[in-house]
């Protein structure tokens, strides 16, 4: 039961009280506080599926290698445990220019995904290299590693 005698004809949902999962909500009306009580009508309906994912999608296996003097090797892993993930990216030394990356099958369709990059004209010295996972509903999950590079 999420209200009862609403006062204005609308409800918010702050959804972040409820566990992760898909919910219906049923819907009841009536218009007995206007009319007699024999006068008076009432109608239900259940709504289509509503999907709650408040959780953040987890960047997992995450590894940054020297690749030559100037290149890193970036590999992962994104999980996300309720959604699809929709987009990843990495940005180094930084946190305003972020790079896409695609998943190793070209696209982000799932909840779970891989990828990897190599990222060049890296400078010589230790960088830390942070990547930046979305999933459909918007719920964005980071991680970071150091590298080395031409040392």
């Amino acid at each position: 039961r999420l209200a009862e005698k609403l006062p204005k004809p609308m409800y918010l949902w702050d959804t972040l009280a409820v566990p992760d999962g898909t919910y219906e909500i049923k819907v009841e009306v009536t218009d007995s506080p206007a009319n007699p009580p024999a006068a008076a009508l009432s109608a239900a309906r259940n709504s289509r599926a509503i999907v709650v994912d408040n959780s953040a999608p987890r960047v997992a296996d995450l590894l940054a290698r020297p690749d030559g003097k100037d290149k890193v090797k970036l590999a992962g892993a994104i999980r996300d445990a309720g959604s699809r993930i929709s987009a990843i990216s990495y940005a180094v030394d930084t946190n305003d220019e972020w790079v896409t990356v695609l998943p190793a099958d070209g696209i982000c369709d799932s909840r779970n995904e891989r990828f990897t990059a190599t990222i060049s004209d890296v400078e010589a010295g230790t960088h830390r290299i942070a990547v930046r996972a979305a999933d459909e509903f918007g719920n964005v999950g980071y991680a970071s590693v150091e590298v080395t590079v031409g040392k």
